[in-house]
């Protein structure tokens, strides 16, 4: 998804760059991948400290990626938006059928069979 959107945005990069990185400024493909990440461990193992570490580390991914010169910080907030868009996109179909299972293999207590 980054690299359809930056061959179709093509906007330029910062001109003060400190790497060599590919073609496209907007989004950023890093943050992109740290916000996936994030996304998709906060999802599935659905721990409130798992949902902050990966807070912090998208965050320092974009701060690294501004202040290395490759983005503008649209461009990594843009990454951000477009990582997590992508993992609940993807987790979406799969949403039911987990909560479905998991219903299955844990019954409310009043469903449960009692043997006398």
């Amino acid at each position: 998804m980054v690299k359809v959107l930056k061959q179709v945005i093509g906007r330029p990069r910062p001109q003060d760059i400190l790497v060599s990185p590919d073609f496209g400024s907007f989004p950023s493909g890093h943050s992109a991948n740290a916000a996936v990440m994030a996304a998709t461990l906060g999802i599935i193992l659905w721990r409130t400290w798992i949902w902050a570490a990966g807070a912090v580390y998208t965050a320092a991914m974009m701060l690294s990626r501004t202040y290395l010169g490759a983005h503008w910080i649209s461009d990594t907030i843009g990454g951000l938006l477009v990582g997590a868009g992508v993992a609940v996109i993807v987790w979406a179909p799969l949403a039911l059928k987990v909560h479905r299972e998991r219903a299955a293999s844990h019954p409310p207590l009043w469903a449960r069979r009692l043997d006398p």
